[in-house]
């Protein structure tokens, strides 16, 4: 028996950390959370089913021990009711082809089909009316299946391989949900710490460190003729004044209600970021440059419109913006530099003719 129980638990971990390490690099593509859920459900499924392929035995009892228990019961706490469903399915509707295929093919329990639709029931109220912790959900939905699977099952064995059935599963599937467990914590702390990277801790927008990343990106594919692209450059006017008079706590107010304007304003395609100081750029994707200065002239009217700092003991206050845009053209601009420099130069073209201006090029 500790072979098995080695083998089974080598297979579940292997199997899982090959998964987890492809969903969580490639999940990004998809946007859909019920496309994910299943994509979840299919994993923990395949995982499932090389388990059933290798019980376990014990000595003196005939019937095998299955660790897949285990697996889909955490498919359900990380993935819900559907990734359950699918996971518990997968393996008998491989069982089915098989046997299709090959009528001496021993079948794969479809009395399990029942168990997993309670376990999926469970799920969902569970996560309904519950507040409680993933572990503590997972503990409640293996104790559902395994007071299911011993009293409902008719060739269930006797209590004292039920003892030792639920001892096991629990123990490797305890194992099994504190790697999993492991594996989305360090994989949810890396994407906040990227996302604190690349974000501005004032604003909450993307900061100048994204831009440098995804602005070349863009570029590139402008350059394919994937997209088309226009870069706003925006920048305060005599935002420093309002440092020195106001004091910086009111300028960093000022700076947070400006970039809720952005938000606000851009809500499509459009990427913002803050560059630095009160300096703000917005990269256009898939719009023409008719359409991008169409959306800064009317943001640039929003700003004048917008009353900075009301209710605020140093408010309010009245604002106005320069600004540059520059949309990509094929054979004039070969390099992601350039094509900024041409907002910027357009950008203190208006600061040059008086600030509270927008040149486009």
């Amino acid at each position: 028996m500790p072979q098995d129980v080695f083998l089974n638990l080598s297979m579940n971990f292997l199997t899982m950390f090959v998964f987890f390490q492809l969903y969580f690099r490639y999940k990004v593509y998809v946007r859909s959370e019920t496309v994910r859920h299943i994509i979840l459900g299919v994993g923990f499924g395949l995982a499932q089913f090389l388990y059933r392929s290798f019980p376990i035995f014990i000595e003196g009892y005939r019937e095998p021990i299955i660790i897949g228990g285990a697996t889909f019961i955490t498919a359900a706490v990380f993935g819900g009711g559907i990734a359950a469903f699918i996971a518990g399915c997968f393996p008998d509707l491989i069982g089915l082809a098989v046997r299709l295929l090959d009528q001496d093919a021993r079948p794969f329990m479809p009395g399990f089909l029942v168990f997993i639709w309670v376990t999926v029931a469970v799920v969902v109220l569970a996560f309904r009316f519950l507040k409680w912790r993933r572990w503590q959900i997972w503990l409640l939905l293996n104790f559902v299946f395994y007071v299911l699977l011993h009293f409902l099952t008719p060739n269930s064995a006797s209590t004292s391989f039920a003892v030792y059935r639920m001892a096991i599963e629990l123990g490797c599937g305890a194992l099994i949900y504190y790697f999993v467990s492991y594996m989305h914590q360090a994989h949810v702390t890396q994407k906040q710490l990227e996302r604190y990277a690349l974000t501005d801790g004032l604003t909450g927008i993307s900061n100048v460190r994204f831009f440098q990343e995804v602005f070349p990106k863009l570029f590139s594919a402008a350059q394919r003729g994937k997209i088309g692209l226009s870069l706003l450059v925006t920048d305060i006017d005599f935002f420093k004044k309002i440092n020195d008079t106001l004091g910086h706590p009111a300028g960093d107010q000022v700076l947070v209600e400006y970039a809720g304007l952005l938000r606000d304003n851009f809500r499509g395609t459009e990427i913002i970021t803050r560059n630095g100081g009160e300096e703000f750029s917005v990269m256009f994707a898939n719009v023409n440059r008719e359409q991008a200065l169409e959306a800064s002239k009317r943001f640039h009217e929003l700003v004048r419109e917008h009353v900075f700092l009301e209710g605020h003991e140093k408010g309010p206050l009245r604002l106005t913006v320069s600004a540059g845009l520059a949309a990509y053209s094929a054979g004039v601009y070969s390099e992601p530099r350039e094509l900024y420099a041409a907002a910027d130069e357009q950008l203190y073209k208006a600061k040059r003719e008086g600030r509270d201006r927008l040149y486009s090029v």
